[in-house]
């Protein structure tokens, strides 16, 4: 599978690198958008999809992610809407469909929100919901405690062993973002699922341990022109099962 070819742009004054599947006439504009500590290269097996059916796809690095310029302010999920806002916008795009995945799907739902930008959209393993439960709320106050510990030299190889066992892995790669991931994690939008009147597809791994499968049943009880797909996987079904999640996407898009 080839690579699609790198381009750069300015938005939100930040230079975003991104990927495109141009496809002449395509009915729809799909936009991929990553999650927490991932990037665009993703969705590369969803676009070489969509690119054999006919239809355009881009998928880009939010600031801070990929090979896309690195905020140098805390910044949070209303930055990263205005980014792909102003992505849009910038290159023209007209009956847009985005498709976001935890994170992204979050950025993807206060965009439609508070631009309605969107001709459908697309959750997968959406994040936004919080939920304090005193095992999460352990784990983070214990991740902050340890952090200037596992500074000191012998302790430095047990960190990442420990953080993970924890499940406190986001601060393992994210120190640079710490502020950012805050701002993000702070963040309910329960609140704004019953705004989205678009048709719009919910995707979920019912293994997920991220954003567990009840956070699904919400958002599709809260969004009515809504359909839920539930496969057997984790936190990235279209990882796990791509076959299975880009039969879903396509039949949502046609």
């Amino acid at each position: 599978m080839n690579e699609f070819q790198s381009k750069q742009i300015i938005v939100n004054n930040h230079l975003v690198n991104y990927y495109s599947s141009i496809v002449p006439n395509s009915d729809y504009n799909i936009i991929f958008i990553h999650g927490w500590l991932s990037n665009s290269k993703v969705w590369f097996h969803l676009m070489h999809a969509l690119n054999k059916i006919g239809l355009t796809s881009y998928a880009l690095d939010l600031p801070g992610f990929g090979d896309s310029q690195i905020p140098n302010i805390s910044v949070d999920n209303n930055f990263y809407a205005r980014t792909v806002e102003e992505f849009i916008n910038k290159l023209n795009l007209r009956n847009v469909i985005l498709v976001g995945h935890s994170n992204g799907g979050a950025i993807a739902v206060k965009l439609q929100v508070q631009s309605n930008v969107c001709k459908k959209i697309a959750l997968i393993d959406s994040a936004g919901i919080r939920r304090r439960t005193f095992s999460k709320i352990a784990k983070n106050t214990l991740a902050k405690v340890l952090k200037p510990v596992f500074k000191l030299p012998l302790l430095k190889n047990l960190r990442k062993k420990i953080y993970t066992e924890m499940g406190a892995e986001d601060y393992i790669n994210s120190e640079y973002l710490q502020k950012t991931y805050n701002n993000v994690i702070s963040e309910d939008i329960s609140g704004l699922y019953k705004y989205i009147e678009i048709p719009t597809l919910i995707i979920w791994g019912n293994q997920d341990k991220a954003t567990p499968v009840s956070y699904a049943h919400f958002i599709n009880e809260n969004i009515k022109n809504s359909e839920l797909k539930l496969i057997d996987a984790g936190h990235f079904p279209f990882v796990d099962k791509p076959d299975l999640v880009i039969n879903y996407l396509i039949n949502f898009i046609k």
